[in-house]
Parts: C-alpha cells; sequence; structure tokens
C-alpha cells in the first residue's frame, strides 16, 4: 500500500506524540520566552483567541519545535494523557508547509468550546505541486487560557474526517 504525502501528513498529526518518552510534559509556566532563533515562542496571553493559540501552535508544528512549546498549547488533560503514556509530544516539522486559519467560533451553548477551521498546505514529495487538508481544531477554554482538545483531518477530496482526540 502506497502512502501518500497526506496521509503521511495526517498520520503527523495523529500522532503528534513522536516515538520518545517523557516523564513530565512542562507546564505552560515552564515555557520560555523566545528571544533569537529559537523555537521556543513565549505563552500566549490568557486571553488570546482560539484562533491566535492554534496559528502559534501550528507554526511550532510547522518548525518542528521540540522543546515543549507546543505541547503547552494542549489542555492540561491532554498533556495529563501524554505524561500517562509516557509519551513525549515532537513534532516532526515541515518547513515548507503553509497555513491558513479560515474560521473561528465559540460555540454559542458553550462558551468555554470553540472550533477553528483551519487549511494545511504542503508541497508534493517531487515538490510538482501542493497537498491540502482541512482540520477543525476542538479548543477549550482553561485557567491558563484556550487549549487545544483536538482535531478533526480530511483532505480536500476526501469525504470522511479522521477525528483525534488529545485528551483520550
Amino acid at each position: 500500500m502506497r502512502l501518500t504525502l497526506l496521509t503521511l501528513t495526517a498520520l503527523t498529526f495523529a500522532a503528534l506524540v513522536g516515538c520518545g518518552t517523557s516523564t513530565s510534559t512542562p507546564s505552560p509556566s515552564d515555557v520560555a520566552e523566545n528571544s533569537g532563533n529559537s523555537t521556543t515562542v513565549p505563552e500566549p496571553p490568557v486571553r488570546a483567541e482560539p484562533d491566535v493559540v492554534i496559528k502559534e501552535f501550528l507554526d511550532l508544528v510547522r518548525r518542528g519545535n521540540e522543546d515543549g512549546g507546543a505541547a503547552a498549547l494542549l489542555t492540561s488533560k491532554a498533556r495529563e494523557e501524554l505524561d500517562r503514556i509516557g509519551a513525549a509530544f515532537q513534532p516532526i516539522g515541515l518547513p515548507a508547509a503553509r497555513f491558513q486559519v479560515t474560521q473561528s467560533q465559540v460555540m454559542p451553548d458553550n462558551n468555554d468550546l470553540a472550533l477553528v477551521h483551519t487549511v494545511w498546505t504542503e508541497p508534493t514529495v517531487d515538490n510538482a505541486g501542493s497537498t491540502q487538508m482541512e482540520i477543525v481544531w476542538e479548543v477549550h477554554h482553561e485557567v491558563g487560557g484556550w487549549r487545544i482538545a483536538g482535531l478533526a483531518v480530511k483532505g480536500l477530496n476526501e469525504e470522511q474526517a479522521m477525528v483525534i482526540d488529545f485528551e483520550d
């Protein structure tokens, strides 16, 4: 069976926890401020909107952030689940990828839940074109601000979305 770059990318998002193990995942307060070329970025302000959190997360994933900045943008329950299974959050990095937030909405019946719609675009293996995926992020409001709980991803020509719950 031949895997396409789109499938590999979807699997990358599905397995954002890498091969490494960790005894703890950094809390948001453990994330250092960025000054220079480091891949660490400042923690988004508590009042940052859900789309801002997703933009920061996707930029960290795109750059291959392995120092805890991306993991700090997950919900506390998702980080606890990573700890429970002994996995470290290690995005692989796809520097040529691009992303766009297309819509962000807080749910009218639950102000602590938001859905953020994005399009992730990356070059094909032969660099002759690009592949796109639609990703809808489930974002929860916690004491530390908006944090990512899961996602649903599908290729633009796919009918069925793959749902990934980081908390379970």
